[in-house]
């Protein structure tokens, strides 16, 4: 037997701080256990918290003394590092004793643990100084009288620490610079870690207003108190506010503690600030997160110091994480961190200080724009996510894990109490979006236990419905006989098919072959080859490995993996085209190579094991792939009693993890019909397992309820996008078929959802029309059968044609014939509608003329209080014409692989609407979270002359409330469309228009007009004007501002112009009108737009159109009230 691997140890040494009470550190130790690191830790005890002398959290262990405190100038500072570094050194040797430590990861200050380390050092430990503090500098900053003899030994401890450093990790490119310039290190030995705020603690929540005791305004600090802090800056600013600026309407909280807090008491007395002023000390998580939600304003008063000018400040980025606005003297660091969330103040300035306080109070707008500048921030490029993956690369660098191994667990056991209390963590950011039977069934399902209960309780019951000893035989002997069973691959059906539809079988033996050699390719990304066995953790276009743990301690959302790459992989959809293939061709080494895989990957994935079984979901697409593979290969040599006892053992833990961890609430969403789809499936292709009734029952009754919420009244999908409608609908078509293919009349609540969904698809592209765009699409199958990159509406027709005998049956392709009962009835195809029409429901509104389409969006952000799959995308119109997009909905992006493509995606600025002050319509809570929503209303709706008028409340939220409400005007006999935007409200804003082109066409500017080609021909003229002074503007391929891009498949991404016009500054009300011509003209064809707005609130726009001067008139006080006329000129 060969040795076991070694799982790479990391010491963690801290000495000024407890953990897990210093964030930063814990952080990185979380971090590193994810990456597959055995991490331990010496720190000292902390004061009222973090006692236990050892512990293990989260799978780190974390050995603690007795440490006191510094006091009475440097010679405290000696005592208290003398008696740290002994105790360091005592429990680093007693962790060695232990086993080998690959690595010892010090953090500063003080620069004084190299006694601690050395040893571990000469014994091959790699040293990784963590440079938290400059301790030159802070030693000047904290006794600048102190001896420069103190001075000149910080300095040699720093040296010492840089020379002997086999690596060193820096908080910002200031500190990287120092430890390049005055360390002499190399430069690619040096890694920038920044610190960030934990965005579960730091989460924007409702104002308590208590907390401003009688003012009108709250400021807020939060931090240390220290000497280097500028406390007392802080405190004569706000005296000049009070006493010299006259502002008396100001409170002001002070949270934290820190050698100089009775000396800013006093100074706070002497100032006369004890009446507007208070100090908090050291507060709970929850009155920081209150105070901060609460604070007008917060505060940064570190002064100009040599250490505090290169330094990060956590407070800094802990503001712009609740969405504050911040005032702050002008450091580099300070800017570098907040940008444009901060003001800067001359450096120690305090009148100056005072008077930014002041202007701030007395401008809300600006306060509302620079806090959600400062939340954005910390959510993409300064997010700990992009720390964890410089962090986890540049360690797999130093001290990496086998390849062989992969990213293994600690050996310090589980993680007890603390996984709780983790997750739980989780939901309190999303506690808004919850009621509170939510909040408590998700306590309980944490406290529950994990899968590895529920594969317990499944093989305690037994796998099989038949306990006696011969069970297996007979059951192996059922299965392959298909005996009480549907079958969906068989043979016979497969030589038809072959017959009839040779190209389609062809297509998918050719991906068989693909897959025979390992090969895969999912989403818009280049094919990949594992080269022998497949390594089913490892995405081999990163090189990373995800973890082997309890898949419930896999935290996909920050890992620096690709979670949609790995888990396509590990759906296993590929393998019903290997039982295909050797259906098709007769040729063994298919279904071979389909068991060895299914072998390797049950060997690499037990049950609950690894991110392919993070999730019900996952488990529940996989079963059904898996369930028509083996299906199809029942009667192969290669499959053996042992196989068929191991993967129907894996299908019934599937079905009851399908079952018993299924989504609900705010997260029963297609997640929830993918779950029960898999459990129904496992439930009637084996009849022979326990709880095959069970879950087959339980499910078809689930699914039928969730047919009728997720597939809405007049057949638009709940969760406001067109292709996951078509995803959800195959979700429920998968059971029903096998009900059809046993003889059996699936559901009628299930059969009817599919049928209206199918309708409102094919309504959607008439007669040629493209299939809109509009929210997330991912590129999912719920059983992917045949080998196209993407599914079509055609086919899915098809399939919903030939499964249901529905009256939108199209001509059968290769899955419809799989999947569709012999003999089953097929009604003759309706005609689909190509005139105008509107889905209240859904909120879709589509106006046809003659070869064009014109649609607009006035329905809901999405589905359930998370919305997850929704953009921020309210009252865009698109325009399709002679059956290819003009304006359309830019697409998806990206969800885990790039983070901040799927932000700029989902927002306003990228679809077809106005975005007011730079922010989105909708407040974006995660990736897949919206934590307000935009809300709809309808005012109006005139389909025969072609007349929309619909308004949504978003900007509501700012300070300076906003309405947009939008016209659109397209009469059906004219090639023009006109979209007036009314932006009603109070202050000074900026608005912008933006026009999203497909990709194929190029724009030719005019000024305020724009003439659009493709292929050296016009297509489409915009034009816009409006009652406030604008511009015109057209953007492609901008990758500072997110636009200008067009995502044609999942994971993908092209240059695509956009276009529009921006009001920089202008008093509420604005209107806006564009008007969009779908003509081959080259002339242009709009001439003086104009629009006037009279004393009643009534608007008119008037331009002239060849002959013609189009003029249309709205009543904004009364619904409806849209006037047009077309005279002819003279």
């Amino acid at each position: 037997m060969s040795e076991r691997q070694h799982t790479p140890r990391v010491l963690v040494l801290v000495e000024n701080l407890s953990v897990p009470f210093d964030r930063r550190v814990w952080q990185e130790c979380s971090a590193l256990v994810d990456a597959g690191y055995d991490v331990v830790v010496i720190c000292p005890m902390g004061i009222g918290r973090d006692a236990e002398p050892e512990v293990v959290l989260d799978g780190v262990r974390i050995l603690r003394y007795p440490l006191r405190a510094a006091s009475a100038g440097p010679a405290g500072y000696v005592r208290e590092y003398g008696t740290a570094l002994w105790h360091t050194a005592r429990l680093a040797l007693r962790v060695r004793r232990e086993g080998r430590i690959d690595a010892v990861h010090a953090c500063n200050p003080p620069d004084l643990l190299l006694p601690a380390v050395l040893p571990l050092k000469f014994l091959g430990a790699k040293f990784v100084f963590d440079q938290h503090d400059l301790v030159p500098e802070l030693f000047l900053s904290r006794f600048p009288d102190g001896g420069r003899w103190l001075l000149q030994v910080a300095l040699l401890c720093e040296r010492l620490t840089f020379a002997l450093a086999d690596a060193v990790i820096s908080t910002n490119e200031s500190y990287r610079q120092v430890a390049i310039d005055r360390g002499r290190k190399d430069p690619a030995l040096v890694q920038v870690v920044r610190s960030a705020p934990d965005l579960e603690r730091f989460t924007p929540t409702d104002a308590d207003p208590d907390l401003r005791r009688g003012k009108r305004h709250l400021a807020a600090y939060l931090g240390v108190m220290g000497p280097q802090d500028g406390i007392d800056y802080a405190l004569r600013a706000l005296a000049h506010v009070r006493h010299d600026l006259g502002r008396d309407d100001l409170h002001t909280i002070f949270m934290g503690s820190g050698d100089c807090f009775d000396e800013v008491r006093e100074l706070c007395t002497r100032l006369g600030l004890d009446q507007c002023v208070e100090f908090t000390g050291r507060v709970p998580d929850e009155f920081v997160q209150r105070c901060l939600s609460t604070a007008d304003v917060c505060l940064a008063p570190d002064p100009r110091t040599p250490l505090n000018d290169v330094s990060s400040m956590n407070k800094i980025v802990e503001y712009m994480a609740i969405g504050r606005p911040i005032v702050a003297f002008d450091l580099v660091e300070a800017q570098v961190s907040a940008g444009g969330a901060a003001v800067y103040v001359p450096a120690d300035d305090e009148l100056a200080f005072a008077k930014c306080i002041d202007e701030l109070l007395g401008d809300p707008h600006r306060r509302q724009v620079m806090g959600e500048i400062g939340r954005a921030r910390v959510e993409g490029e300064l997010s700990w996510a992009h720390s964890q993956r410089n962090l986890t690369d540049f360690y797999a660098r130093i001290a990496p894990v086998p390849s062989s191994m992969g990213e293994q667990r600690g050996t310090h056991g589980g993680r007890g109490s603390t996984v709780t209390m983790g997750r739980l963590g989780w939901y309190a950011t999303r506690a808004r979006m919850m009621g509170p039977r939510e909040v408590g069934w998700r306590i309980a399902k944490v406290a529950g236990g994990s899968t590895r209960t529920l594969t317990s309780r499944v093989r305690a019951r037994g796998v099989l419905s038949d306990p006696t000893g011969s069970a297996w035989g007979r059951a192996f002997r059922n299965f392959r006989d298909a005996t009480d069973r549907p079958v969906v691959l068989d043979r016979a059906r497969a030589a038809a098919i072959a017959r009839e539809l040779p190209d389609e079988a062809s297509a998918v033996v050719r991906a068989a072959d693909a897959a025979r050699d390992g090969t895969f390719a999912f989403f818009g990304n280049p094919p990949v080859r594992f080269p022998g066995r497949i390594d089913w953790n490892l995405d081999p276009r990163t090189g990373c490995r995800w973890p082997d743990r309890p898949a419930a301690r896999i935290n996909h959302r920050t890992h620096r993996g690709d979670a949609k790459w790995i888990w396509e992989l590990n759906r296993l959809q590929h393998l019903p085209w290997l039982a295909q293939a050797w259906l098709f061709t007769g040729d063994e080494t298919y279904a071979e190579a389909a068991l060895d895989q299914l072998d390797s990957w049950l060997d690499q994935n037990p049950t609950g094991r690894g991110i392919a079984w993070r999730g019900g979901f996952e488990a529940g697409l996989r079963a059904i792939s898996v369930a028509i593979a083996v299906q199809g290969l029942r009667d192969s040599s290669a499959m053996t009693l042992e196989r068929y006892r191991r993967i129907v053992t894996m299908l019934a833990e599937s079905a009851e993890l399908c079952w018993r961890d299924r989504s609900r609430f705010s997260s029963a969403n297609n997640h929830l019909l993918g779950e029960l789809a898999g459990a129904a499936t496992v439930g009637i292709l084996f009849p022979e397992l326990a709880g095959a009734q069970r879950w087959e029952r339980r499910a078809l009754a689930a699914l039928a309820r969730e047919a009728d919420r997720q597939i809405l009244p007049d057949g638009s999908g709940a969760e406001q996008s067109s292709v996951y409608l078509m995803f959800s609908a195959q979700l429920l078509l998968v059971p029903a078929a096998l009900l059809q293919l046993r003889g059996d009349r699936p559901p009628a609540a299930i059969r009817a959802a599919v049928e209206r969904s199918a309708g409102y698809l094919a309504d959607l592209v008439g007669d040629g029309d493209p299939l809109p765009r509009y929210g997330d699409e991912d590129g999912g199958f719920a059983l992917r059968l045949h080998p196209e990159p993407v599914d079509t509406l055609e086919r899915h027709l098809a399939l919903v044609g030939g499964t249901t005998g529905g009256p939108l049956a199209a001509s059968a392709d290769l899955p419809a014939r799989w999947l569709t009962a012999p003999g089953a009835d097929r009604a003759p195809r309706t005609e689909v509608r190509t005139g105008s029409w509107y889905a209240p429901q859904g909120g879709v509104v589509v106006l046809r003329r003659p070869k064009q389409r014109i649609m607009m969006d006035v329905g809901p952000l999405g589905y359930l209080s998370l919305a997850a799959h929704g953009h921020a995308d309210a009252l865009a119109v698109t325009i399709a014409a002679d059956g290819r997009d003009l304006v359309g909905d830019p697409g998806t992006g990206s969800y885990y692989a790039e983070p901040s493509w799927r932000a700029a995606f989902r927002r306003t600025r990228m679809h077809a609407t106005v975005e007011v002050d730079g922010l989105d319509q909708s407040v974006a809570g995660g990736p897949f979270m919206w934590t307000r929503h935009a809300a709809t209303s309808v005012r109006g709706i005139d389909l025969a002359r072609g007349v929309v008028e619909a308004e949504h409340d978003g900007y509501t939220r700012l300070d300076d409330p906003v309405r947009h409400r939008r016209y659109l005007v397209a009469p059906p006999e004219q090639d023009w469309a006109l979209v007036l935007d009314l932006l009603e409200g109070t202050g000074q804003h900026r608005f912008r228009t933006s026009w999203p082109l497909h990709p194929d066409l190029g724009v030719e500017d005019h000024g305020t007009t724009q003439v659009v080609e493709r292929d050296g021909s016009a297509v489409l003229q915009v034009v816009t004007t409006s009652t406030a002074a604008m511009r015109p503007y057209r953007a492609r391929g901008d990758d500072d501002e997110g636009l200008g891009w067009w995502s044609p498949r999942f994971e993908s991404r092209t240059p695509a112009w956009l276009i529009g016009a921006v009001v920089e500054s202008a008093e509420c009300p604005v209107a806006i009108a564009t008007v969009l011509t779908v003509s081959e003209d080259r002339e242009l064809r709009v001439k003086d737009l104009s629009i006037a707005r009279d004393e009643s609130g009534g608007v008119e726009v008037t331009w002239t159109d060849g002959t013609t001067r189009p003029a249309v008139r709205v009543d904004t006080g009364t619904p409806g009230a849209v006037a047009y006329s077309l005279p002819v000129l003279a």
